[in-house]
């Protein structure tokens, strides 16, 4: 498959998905405007929902790309059917959908998140910073520290979130719902543009001077700094509502079909 959208469904592909389909009474089309390259439905009452099919090229095999395809399916109300070409890309999707599904892990009910792109804006204006790489960047839930945080009485939440760099907690919320509308202070730094200058100015949330303590001609510049504006992590949840699309796979290599099923 090459990794342009509209290039990837040559008709041997299509062939392929709609040979594997056939027998199962599922019929493959062109997808709408917008959306999925191609939608397979079937007249069997009992699996009535259409499946959207969507096609990963191996490199954009990642927990953002695959959680925004089950989104969208959800919307529209679909399942949804990956296409991966081989075993390598197959083993990189199931990572991301196997238990525990779209997490990075998961131990006695507390998870670790995959970080997404998205920024974390605060309550104060701005967006969330630290200075650390963004490699090293974790969100993981946690018990400890138990109790009240600052600006945040209530001690009947969920678990801690805590954000690690190398294992070093620069953030900590109360729980997952609090990244909503965080409070300036939970992390060691913020930054904002400046409509007027145009330029991007960097805050110290805990120590430091009331003003700007850095500024920037732009995100890239903040980030050759050594800042990192904090990723928001990939909180299922947030993301989705149950029930959960079905979700399966087809690897073109081998030929292996994995119908949409529940995530588990």
């Amino acid at each position: 498959m090459d990794n342009n959208r509209a290039g990837e469904w040559t008709i041997p592909v299509i062939d392929a998905v709609t040979a594997a389909l056939d027998p199962l009474g599922w019929q493959v089309a062109d997808g709408p405007d917008r959306g999925p390259p191609a939608i397979a439905t079937t007249d069997n009452a009992d699996s009535s929902q259409p499946i959207a099919i969507e096609p990963l090229y191996t490199t954009s095999i990642d927990p953002t790309t695959v959680c925004s395809q089950i989104v969208h399916a959800q919307r529209n109300d679909r399942s949804v059917l990956f296409v991966v070409e081989t075993e390598d890309a197959q083993r990189l999707l199931t990572e991301i959908l196997n238990a525990p599904p779209l997490l990075h892990a998961a131990r006695d009910g507390k998870r670790t998140f995959y970080n997404g792109p998205d920024r974390i804006p605060l309550d104060a204006g701005g967006y969330a910073l630290v200075d650390a790489p963004a490699q090293s960047l974790v969100w993981r839930e946690t018990h400890t520290p138990s109790g009240p945080l600052p600006d945040d009485p209530n001690v009947d939440r969920g678990p801690r979130l805590v954000l690690e760099a190398d294992t070093e907690v620069v953030a900590l919320l109360a729980d997952v719902d609090s990244l909503r509308a965080p409070r300036a202070s939970a992390f060691p730094y913020r930054y904002l543009r400046d409509p007027d200058t145009k330029r991007f100015y960097v805050f110290a949330n805990r120590d430091g001077p009331d003003g700007p303590i850095e500024d920037f001609a732009g995100v890239s510049a903040i980030r050759h700094g050594g800042y990192t504006p904090v990723p928001m992590p990939l909180v299922p949840e947030h993301l989705l509502s149950e029930p959960w699309p079905q979700v399966g796979f087809y690897t073109i290599e081998t030929d292996v079909l994995r119908m949409p099923i529940e995530l588990q």
